[in-house]
């Protein structure tokens, strides 16, 4: 019946929660940021700082309904990284930030033009701001997180290492492995 399937579903999201989005919290100590920015290094994160944003975002495409077979890539985490680097560098840059940005590299433009960008957070609660679409008059954030072509993504963050300086974040969704059929 309509109730039993109804109450089932409320089961299976209060399951998810407890199973998947409480687990995939990430502590900043989790983080790991290798990089600087004084030294206009991306650096490295930590693979619990992958896991758990992968997570997150399977997450929310679970409750959307769509596939969750997703995985990041190494060469999108790359660009990922940069564009997180120039953003935070320059306390923002947009997606298309010019060559003259403190830290600028094509790879950091190739992450910023084909992402998401977060200026002031950098854990998984991105995810969620992400799915918010805060201060935007469309939802491209929240389309791109759980499109159902997206297959690939790559990841990239600079941690906070004072109240100041808040930390930055990319999700590249753009990707070539995107289905070209369903973009024409």
């Amino acid at each position: 019946t309509n109730d039993e399937i109804i109450h089932l579903t409320e089961q299976f999201r209060s399951l998810e929660y407890v199973n998947s989005y409480i687990p995939s919290t990430l502590s900043p100590e989790e983080v790991h940021w290798t990089g600087s920015v004084e030294n206009c290094d991306p650096g490295n994160l930590s693979k619990i700082y992958y896991d758990k944003i992968l997570e997150r975002m399977k997450f929310f495409r679970r409750m959307a309904g769509v596939s969750d077979d997703i995985y990041f890539k190494e060469e999108y985490n790359e660009i990922a990284q940069a564009s997180a680097l120039i953003t935070r560098s320059n306390m923002g840059a947009g997606h298309h930030p010019p060559k003259s940005s403190r830290c600028y590299t094509q790879k950091g433009y190739e992450g910023s033009s084909h992402g998401n960008l977060y200026l002031g957070s950098f854990l998984s609660n991105t995810i969620d701001g992400y799915m918010r679409d805060f201060h935007q008059n469309e939802v491209g954030h929240r389309m791109w997180t759980i499109s159902p072509i997206g297959l690939t993504y790559g990841v990239g963050a600079t941690s906070s290492n004072v109240d100041t300086i808040p930390g930055s974040h990319c999700l590249v969704v753009i990707t070539k492995e995107k289905n070209d059929e369903f973009l024409d």
